[in-house]
């Protein structure tokens, strides 16, 4: 019973962490800032922040700030992040134009797609003869994506001729990353429950 206990391999499982006797490490994580291998800031802070996040909930884990403290290292790279344009709205009338100061010829609500794809990698830490730089084992390799949608508006203000859509539309954009991410911290805390 002492060898099987001894011998048993590290495992998360949602809710609690088990593990058998080793250092005080093994149950700290590390999940440094994800790389962004897009053309467009933005992503890495929050997809991070989700990741780290969701990570704390799982009891007996516990997120540290440095790769020197933890067993165990968690590395995302965001592969696509973009927009593409759904189905637009019916185009402004002449009479919605005076109405309500939309550009006339010009699509007023578009439904616009948003994506996220990111590949992440769980690593184990293994000492080795050299104490200053431990050797990784890959536990697992795999690719997340999640997907949302918003209405992007096209508005113009006659008086002060110019438009206040781009700022509407970085909001509710950045909204709909952050809900990406959230879902994208929860896909990954299923496989670290599920594999590692």
């Amino acid at each position: 019973m002492v060898l099987l206990t001894s011998s048993c391999a590290y495992r998360l499982r949602r809710g609690s962490l088990s593990r058998g006797v080793g250092e005080s490490q093994s149950s700290r994580i590390f999940v440094p800032i994800v790389d962004n291998l897009t053309s467009e800031a933005g992503p890495e802070a929050v997809l991070t922040g989700a990741i780290r996040e969701a990570m704390s909930t799982l009891n007996g884990l516990e997120v540290v700030n440095s790769e020197s403290e933890a067993r165990f290292v968690l590395q995302g790279h965001v592969k696509e992040w973009g927009r593409r344009l759904g189905t637009p709205s019916p185009l402004a009338t002449q009479e919605e134009e005076n109405r309500g100061g939309l550009i006339r010829n010009q699509t007023s609500v578009a439904d616009i797609k948003v994506f996220l794809t990111a590949d992440f990698e769980l690593f184990e830490k293994i000492p080795s003869d050299n104490a200053q730089i431990p050797v990784r084992r890959s536990l697992w390799k795999r690719q997340f994506r999640a997907e949302s949608n918003y209405e992007a508006y096209n508005r113009f203000d006659e008086l002060a001729g110019s438009s206040s859509a781009p700022h509407i539309n970085r909001s509710r954009e950045r909204l709909q990353l952050g809900k990406m991410s959230d879902s994208m911290a929860l896909q990954i805390i299923d496989q670290v429950s599920q594999d590692f």
